[in-house]
């Protein structure tokens, strides 16, 4: 039984990382500032790194259970996606008019629910290697928001995305 919680949640998160690569490749799409498409492109490629991570994940627990229960193959329950993706209906909203500031905003919540999902699923998996995998992956969301954070700043302060 735990195989199958463990393989559901691993789904999810595959679910929220390929959300997050849609949403930073919309928001690309958006934006006309070089640095900001490079740093947004990173953050994109940073989310499909997570989701190969993910995949081996789901596949080395696949491969260490005996026995799947029926409910393992179910379709991916979307109760993860609707915590960390609260506002998702309102992504027109944002790139209608585009609008760094406030879609930097908006990604930043979005990271931050990542790490909550990360981190709670941490505390209630068995699976000492999911575990550790997660806890990586909360760290990386954490670098995003950091990364985030500091444009932010700086697109308030003078107008101008910062890239290392």
């Amino acid at each position: 039984m735990q195989i199958d919680m463990t393989l559901g949640t691993i789904r999810q998160a595959i679910e929220i990382e390929n959300f997050g690569y849609g949403f930073y490749n919309a928001m690309r799409d958006f934006t006309k500032d070089r640095k900001a498409q490079m740093i947004i492109s990173h953050l994109a490629e940073m989310e499909l790194e997570h989701m190969k991570w993910l995949e081996e994940e789901y596949g080395r627990s696949l491969q260490n259970s005996d026995v799947l229960n029926e409910s393992g193959a179910q379709p991916i329950s979307i109760t993860a996606k609707g915590e960390i993706f609260l506002d998702h209906r309102r992504l027109p909203e944002i790139f209608s008019d585009f609008d760094a500031v406030k879609a930097i905003r908006f990604a930043i919540d979005i990271e931050k629910r990542s790490v909550e999902f990360y981190k709670k699923n941490q505390r209630i998996l068995d699976d000492d290697d999911t575990r550790d995998l997660f806890k990586r992956l909360a760290d990386f969301e954490q670098d995003h928001i950091a990364l985030l954070t500091e444009n932010l700043k700086s697109l308030e302060s003078t107008g101008d995305w910062k890239y290392k």
